[in-house]
């Protein structure tokens, strides 16, 4: 009960008291050789943060503050760094704590005041294009939807997306009703298949999977079962109480049908995908998640690149309820590859991920990865505010992206 309580109170919390709009920058305070600067150490950060929105900047726009106040002899040092790009710094000499506010309000001034103000979108009022829009295509660019989208693919030149209980197709921009999940089996990703489509489930604390053809249930699996380098791979998802940081682990893969790669023990399959993704090395290369939420690249048994970027989670996840511990397994972005580039997104929680099973998503980014020989360099494609991404596909020299919103949902049209 008293965990309830600190659950309905945290989240009371952050709807009311901090909507997530606002929590987007991470504000860092560092107290080196001064006691009498310490003690005040967390008003520092909340007049900081107080002070940013009561000046009307878009602290949202922002990642990064990190400010370090240390002692040098008589003389205090007051330096910050604002994580733009390139990065803005600010330095002050103190006498004593009566000069840290007129400090607090220079810094702000010089780090803030000088950022270009945010450009109003136009039309499409919660997307940025941050590159030029190139090439013809369709002309669709966005189309509303009235479900909470799970999951999308294309099977052929069919685009087909999911909620949580039924698969639709999406054609000439207007929805059709296409497949109805039995049971209380909720739908969580799509994978094509040959001329099927692969549905990995969840069936309370377990992934089970189906294969449908032409709106038939074709078979179905008691496990997750994943199209992998040509042939599908089975594996569950293990919950172990005696390894509480890693409470939850996939078992060893197996194939299926056809011929498959090695594939580690623990490989997160509903995620992973196996591509020539770097050429400065042979053979295949397995893209995966670490455990920090980051795309790694192994070549073999070694792992030879790894994101900057944090992608995150979705919001779909399975919860094991154990004795006193709730512990959840969250599905991670999806990982897309071609033309020598990879493609995912990442879905950002702002404070809210400090607090464990409470997801408010400040924002969302869909991330191009373009290779450079033995390494990828990140581009931001679209971003899009106070929304996670549920998946993406790539189609006719396009990504499509699901968004959802508080209020709406939506497919997104990217050109790349």
């Amino acid at each position: 009960m008293q965990r309830l309580k600190l659950y309905i109170f945290t989240i009371v919390f952050f709807i009311i008291a901090l909507p997530y709009n606002v929590i987007a920058i991470n504000i860092v305070v560092d107290i080196i050789g001064d006691e009498g600067f310490e003690a005040i150490k967390p008003g520092i950060e909340k007049s900081i943060l107080t002070r940013c929105i009561s000046r009307g900047i878009v602290i949202e726009d922002f990642n990064d503050l990190s400010v370090t106040i240390s002692r040098m002899g008589k003389i205090v040092s007051y330096d910050a760094i604002l994580d733009t790009n390139p990065p803005k710094a600010f330095h002050k000499d103190l006498k004593d704590k009566a000069g840290l506010s007129a400090a607090i309000d220079e810094m702000i001034q010089v780090l803030f005041n000088d950022t270009p103000p945010a450009i109003e979108p136009q039309k499409a009022e919660e997307t940025e294009h941050v590159h030029p829009v190139t090439g013809q295509g369709p002309p669709e660019t966005k189309i509303d939807l009235d479900f909470i989208p799970t999951s999308i693919v294309i099977s052929g030149q069919t685009i087909f997306i999911s909620d949580d209980k039924n698969i639709y197709i999406l054609k000439d921009g207007v929805v059709e009703s296409y497949w109805k999940m039995p049971g209380s089996d909720r739908i969580f990703r799509l994978y094509a298949y040959n001329d099927a489509i692969i549905i990995l489930a969840a069936r309370r604390e377990k992934f089970v999977s189906y294969m449908i053809e032409g709106n038939k249930e074709v078979t179905k699996w008691n496990s997750a079962v994943v199209p992998f380098n040509g042939c599908l791979l089975s594996a569950q998802l293990e919950s172990d109480t005696d390894l509480p940081d890693f409470i939850n682990r996939w078992t060893r893969a197996t194939a299926l049908d056809g011929a498959s790669s090695d594939i580690y023990n623990g490989l997160d399959i509903s995620s992973a995908l196996i591509h020539d993704l770097l050429p400065a090395y042979d053979g295949m290369e397995t893209a995966f998640y670490n455990k920090n939420g980051q795309i790694g690249i192994m070549s073999g048994a070694e792992i030879v690149w790894s994101s900057e970027t944090s992608m995150g989670i979705t919001a779909l996840f399975i919860e094991n309820k154990g004795e006193g511990s709730n512990e959840r397994f969250y599905m991670k972005p999806r990982i897309l590859a071609s033309n020598g580039k990879m493609y995912s997104f990442s879905n950002i929680q702002g404070m809210s991920k400090l607090f464990r099973n409470i997801n408010l998503f400040v924002s969302s980014q869909v991330i191009e990865f373009n290779q450079s020989d033995s390494e990828f360099t990140e581009k931001k494609l679209l971003s899009v505010k106070n929304a996670y991404c549920a998946d993406i596909v790539l189609h006719g020299g396009r990504i499509l992206a699901l968004f959802v919103k508080k209020e709406k949902s939506f497919v997104q049209y990217i050109d790349i």
